[in-house]
């Protein structure tokens, strides 16, 4: 892009526009040429509104097969997208378009609705952090009404609130073609979810999995989300990390399970569950015979009540994944995970890192392997585990990697990643 602003070579004995506009559209090929890889045109973290515009009537004509686009953090305003809505009106190929980290705003989410109504085949779309806002949520939303070729979509980090939500929810009700959206990091609290849960969950037909990270959702919100759950037979995967739906709405989530039969995955990870959630939670999982995938993690209970979920585990059918890092697991819970380890016969990967199971711990998870026929991966990271026969069993193992074995009798900072040969 440097070379877009210099003039032309000293032996051009004029500087004129045209000279230069000749200069800038042969180095745009170049450019074009150059970040053309694997039907994807990338620009990410790389250029600015009116190059990136120039850059679109190059790469028109000269690659019919281009199917992606990625302009992550590419600095585009209204004068690229211009050039962007104009591509992409003419090239029904483009499937995937990456937009996150740019100023699209208000007026980009705007247009960019317009092209979804009028027919553009874009299947993938992250846009990311883009102060959207509400109102620009609000043209999208209306544009899912109609459009048939959409399945994923990104909106985390927009500024949304429930009224956006409220949006979507009417929409999606309606929608028959997403199948994953991601609102993470928004803010539509109780109310938006509650809108979502009530409009959306019990009409929707193809929403398979659902992102709400980190939006101030409490208890309350949960409980509504959890009611409408109940039944629902179309998602699959829910995210609900970094909310406070503390106890009360483990608690509800696990009396979903009981009659839910269509969730496979599902993080509560940093939520201030706490032991009396937990253990409603592991109890319930056991009337469950779907589920595959747990995050609990960044969660603090006591050993009692993560014992309560070890021992279900280990009667579980189901599960073969699950994340328990960062949930204050002693040496006393390692040796019960040791004991369901020798009697599970489905969890393929367990990850126990930023916990403190101790060199005794790790000896008895250790054992443990040698009659566990299915774990094919087991983190350790940043537990506090000794070396000298304590080490998880190599015998067995076609790879242990140990991360910084600064100390001969004492590794601080240890990941152990485990695969079965």
């Amino acid at each position: 892009f440097f070379l877009m602003i210099r003039r032309p070579p000293r032996s051009t004995p004029l500087y004129s526009s045209a000279a230069s506009d000749v200069y800038k559209r042969q180095v745009l090929s170049l450019l074009g040429s150059m970040l053309l890889k694997q039907n994807c045109l990338s620009l990410e973290g790389k250029g600015t509104d009116d190059t990136i515009a120039q850059l679109f009537e190059k790469v028109a004509e000269p690659y019919p097969w281009l199917t992606a686009l990625n302009f992550s953090d590419a600095k585009i305003g209204n004068n690229g997208f211009k050039g962007l809505a104009k591509f992409l009106l003419t090239r029904r190929q483009i499937t995937e378009v990456k937009l996150g980290y740019n100023l699209l705003g208000v007026i980009g989410a705007t247009a960019f609705a317009k092209l979804l109504e009028q027919g553009a085949e874009i299947s993938r779309i992250d846009l990311r952090s883009n102060s959207i806002s509400d109102e620009g949520c609000k043209f999208i939303a209306h544009s899912l009404t109609s459009n048939v070729a959409l399945t994923q979509l990104i909106l985390a980090r927009n500024g949304i609130t429930a009224t956006g939500a409220k949006y979507l929810a009417h929409s999606l009700a309606k929608n028959k073609t997403l199948i994953y959206l991601d609102l993470s990091n928004n803010n539509i609290g109780d109310k938006g979810i509650m809108e979502m849960s009530t409009i959306m969950i019990p009409t929707n037909k193809s929403l398979k999995k659902l992102i709400i990270k980190y939006n101030h959702i409490t208890q309350e919100g949960c409980n509504s989300l959890s009611q409408n759950l109940a039944n629902n037979k179309i998602l699959r995967d829910l995210d609900i990390e970094g909310n406070k739906i503390k106890s009360e709405g483990a608690e509800s989530l696990g009396h979903t399970l009981v009659t839910n039969k269509a969730l496979k995955s599902l993080s509560l990870s940093n939520n201030e569950i706490g032991d009396s959630g937990l253990r409603s939670f592991a109890l319930s999982i056991l009337l469950n015979d779907t589920l595959e995938k747990i995050n609990i993690s960044d969660n603090f209970f006591s050993g009692d009540a993560i014992k309560t979920l070890v021992r279900s585990l280990a009667q579980h059918k189901s599960i073969s994944a699950i994340d328990m890092s960062s949930i204050g697991a002693t040496t006393s819970v390692a040796r019960e995970i040791a004991i369901a380890l020798k009697e599970n016969k489905t969890i393929t990967k367990l990850d126990l890192g930023w916990n403190n199971i101790g060199s005794k711990g790790c000896h008895d998870i250790s054992a443990a392997l040698q009659y566990n026929t299915t774990l094919r991966e087991l983190s350790l990271e940043l537990n506090t585990v000794g070396l000298g026969g304590t080490n998880p069993d190599a015998s067995i193992l076609s790879l242990i990697h140990i991360s910084e074995p600064t100390r001969p009798r004492l590794i601080s900072y240890a990941v152990f990643c485990l695969k079965k040969k």
